[in-house]
């Protein structure tokens, strides 16, 4: 079984790796994406739309646990708000376009994504 917080933190690493090479956004997010991506698929999970989708609120909680532990030791304030707003909106679509996890769970990942840019 997957230790979540443990891919968090892998995948914001990579993030933060590119991003000291380059200043390609675009590739970081997808480094990130593929990251745990990786994983699911090695965990043999299926997704149907998405990790924010289709992942248990449990999985993606410790994910973004690992993604705020890796933030506070690596990010700046540009990095980590440009991984915050897209960690952000995957969860936001998450809940409102495919109504997966509920409205309080989304709070509550909100809350817990605010210790990233403190």
């Amino acid at each position: 079984m997957a230790d979540w917080k443990e891919v968090g933190v892998e995948a914001s690493g990579y993030y933060f790796k590119i991003l000291r090479k380059t200043t390609n956004y675009d590739e970081a997010l997808d480094a990130f994406e593929d990251t745990i991506n990786e994983k699911v698929e090695e965990e043999g999970i299926e997704l149907e739309q998405s990790w924010e989708v289709d992942l248990p609120t449990n999985a993606i909680s410790d994910i973004c646990a690992g993604v705020i532990k890796q933030s506070k030791e690596y990010g700046n304030e540009d990095t980590i708000g440009v991984l915050h707003s897209h960690i952000e909106n995957k969860l936001y679509d998450a809940i409102h376009e495919y109504d997966a996890h509920g409205e309080d769970q989304f709070n509550e990942w909100n809350k817990l994504l605010e210790d990233m840019i403190k």
